[in-house]
């Protein structure tokens, strides 16, 4: 268990100092020494480096992590000196397995720097343009519900509505549905998130009033309440500029790769099945 998290970990930290970030990183001055393993200095740009590599898309805090990452690196280190006494650094099963992490670190290198420099932030905004064209101004409605088994059960509770009975207490104690802890609250919700039948209903409604039948669906009879309505409003350019990133990133990645096939002269043998 310990050498594939120190395999992972080190095979994850060559290469992220390969990109130029990290780079930048590792020239500047005073990088403060965070720890030393028989006077190996580890930087905290290293550290630094290997945590952009093992967070990406996560939102693990830096501070959180920082002191698992130092000791996991001076675990690598130990490990890397002991190996290094045995004279592994000349062993052909090493010397194989860094020729190919070195190809690796090159293409990945290669390859950020590519979307470096096509990833503007004029393309970052087109495609926002794009992406929002169709997502703002939706009609979205604001319910709560009761939901039953029968018929006779959703007609008992719209008569005790209709007599003054409060809505949330009524669906905290009869609903049988996992909204019933909030009152049958379920939130804002546009026609296709909700069955049918149920979205339906609720479009139907205007805010404050209770749906005088009971609504039929495949889990059972509800009673609707709608709260209010509004038309939705798509996201910001920042809250979706990590996901464009990552989605024109990739699509440059294609092209690039792409392109290089179509110049190379590429051959592949075999083919057939075992």
């Amino acid at each position: 268990m310990i050498r594939s998290i120190l395999t992972a970990l080190a095979v994850a930290g060559t290469v992220a100092a390969g990109t130029p970030a990290v780079a930048a990183e590792h020239k500047g001055d005073g990088d403060k020494v965070v720890a030393r393993v028989n006077g190996e200095p580890i930087h905290l740009s290293q550290v630094k480096a290997l945590y952009k590599s093992m967070a990406q898309g996560k939102n693990v805090p830096f501070k959180a992590v920082r002191q698992r990452i130092v000791e996991h690196m001076v675990d690598m280190e130990v490990v890397a000196q002991a190996a290094e006494k045995q004279g592994l650094a000349d062993d052909p099963e090493v010397k194989e397995r860094v020729s190919a992490l070195r190809k690796r670190v090159i293409q990945d290198v290669y390859l950020n720097r590519q979307v470096q420099e096509r990833l503007t932030e004029k393309k970052l905004r087109e495609a926002y343009e794009k992406a929002v064209e169709n997502r703002g101004g939706k009609p979205e409605v604001h319910a709560r519900h009761i939901l039953v088994e029968s018929e006779d059960a959703a007609n008992t509770i719209i008569e005790e509505l209709d007599e003054g009975a409060s809505f949330k207490e009524l669906a905290k104690k009869r609903s049988t549905g996992p909204s019933s802890k909030r009152g049958g609250d379920l939130g804002w919700f546009k026609k296709g998130d909700m069955v049918e039948s149920f979205s339906t209903a609720a479009f139907k409604m205007e805010p404050g009033t209770v749906s005088d039948e009971p609504v039929k669906t495949r889990f059972g009879y509800h009673v609707i309440k709608v709260e209010d309505r509004r038309k939705s409003e798509a996201p910001s350019f920042e809250e979706m500029k990590p996901k464009l990133e990552k989605r024109l990133s990739r699509r440059i990645i294609d092209d690039i790769v792409g392109k290089l096939r179509e110049k190379a002269d590429v051959t592949v043998e075999g083919g057939g099945s075992n």
